[in-house]
């Protein structure tokens, strides 16, 4: 017993964690408050994994996406989305068994409260979270793509400036959509890679 102690203490102390959580770096992204809350909240889905992502996706495109990302994860992307100063979280979860009836991949919004989330769910047209990713954009002024030419939904603008980070999520080398916070409220435009 001494000694599988002593080889345990050797594997941590030589990175045996690390090269496990280096694994997958979405397992260890999320923290485990918030994914817990995550689940409470959006019960038949989950964080997802590093082996969610699509292995047809090009290489360079994967490797610029999860230097937006957070912990090189195509589906978390991490920043202050509403300028509060807090790390915020932009999950695309994964549903955990496959359903024809129901959406496939949800958007959630993660906001730092104390110690606690406020948790909001924005809309996504992804059909597949190994084709999706969410990454933070900076502040600043985008504009809808010219070629939308459909009528705006409610929570939709043609321009939107941001004063803090914004959520980008896609398909890689496609239309994407941005989303930001107005006035307390999550708005989006529909933009082009």
């Amino acid at each position: 017993m001494r000694a599988a102690r002593v080889v345990f203490a050797a594997w941590l102390l030589f990175g045996g964690a690390a090269c496990a959580a280096e694994a997958d770096p979405c397992r260890g992204a999320v923290p485990p408050a918030l994914a817990e809350a995550l689940r409470q909240r959006f019960p038949g889905f989950r964080v997802p994994a590093r082996s969610d992502e699509s292995r047809d996706i090009p290489p360079n495109v994967a490797s610029s996406l999860r230097k937006a990302g957070a912990n090189g994860c195509l589906s978390i992307a991490s920043g202050d989305f509403d300028g509060d100063g807090l790390r915020d979280f932009a999950i695309l979860l994964a549903r955990e068994t496959l359903s024809t009836d129901a959406k496939p991949v949800r958007l959630a919004v993660a906001l730092r409260r104390g110690e606690g989330w406020s948790l909001d769910e924005l809309p996504t047209w992804c059909s597949s979270i190994g084709w999706c990713h969410v990454a933070a954009v900076g502040p600043g002024t985008y504009k809808r793509t010219t070629s939308m030419d459909a009528p705006l939904e409610p929570a939709e603008r043609k321009v939107v400036t941001l004063k803090h980070q914004g959520i980008a999520s896609g398909a890689p080398e496609a239309t994407e959509v941005l989303y930001g916070r107005e006035q307390g409220s999550w708005v989006y435009l529909w933009l082009s890679q």
